[in-house]
C-alpha cells in the first residue's frame, strides 16, 4: 500500500479495536481465497470489510469512555507514544499543537 492509502485506512479506522483490525483482515483474505482470487489484500479490500462493521466503539460509546476514564488513573499504556508519521497531531482542547519532540504546547 502506498502512503496515501495508509492514512486512507488509518482515518477510516480510527475508532476500531485491534481485534476488529485484524478481524477485517481475516475476513478480507477470506473473501478472496473463496473467490479463488491471489491473496493480495490492498485498499478497496479493506475499506470494503470496514464498511460492513460497526466498531464497539461505535455500539457502545458510553461504555467504552467509562472504562477508559476509571483505567486512566491506574493503567499502564500497553504501548510507547505514537511518534511515527502517520501519528496523529495531538492538539489541546484549545488548539494548540504538542510537540512530541520537548512534551510541550507550542
Amino acid at each position: 500500500l502506498s502512503q496515501k492509502e495508509w492514512r486512507i485506512i488509518l482515518n477510516k479506522t480510527v475508532n476500531c479495536t485491534g481485534a476488529e483490525l485484524a478481524r477485517m483482515v481475516e475476513k478480507a483474505a477470506r473473501k478472496l481465497f473463496h473467490q479463488g482470487l491471489k491473496m493480495n489484500i490492498g485498499l478497496a479490500e479493506l475499506l470494503e470489510q470496514r464498511e460492513k462493521m460497526v466498531p464497539l466503539y461505535v455500539r457502545d460509546t458510553d461504555r467504552i469512555l467509562a472504562i477508559t476514564n476509571r483505567a486512566k488513573y491506574f493503567a499502564q499504556p500497553a504501548s510507547s507514544e505514537d511518534t511515527s508519521e502517520f501519528a496523529p497531531v495531538l492538539t489541546s482542547f484549545w488548539g494548540d499543537v504538542r510537540d512530541l519532540n520537548n512534551n510541550k504546547n507550542n
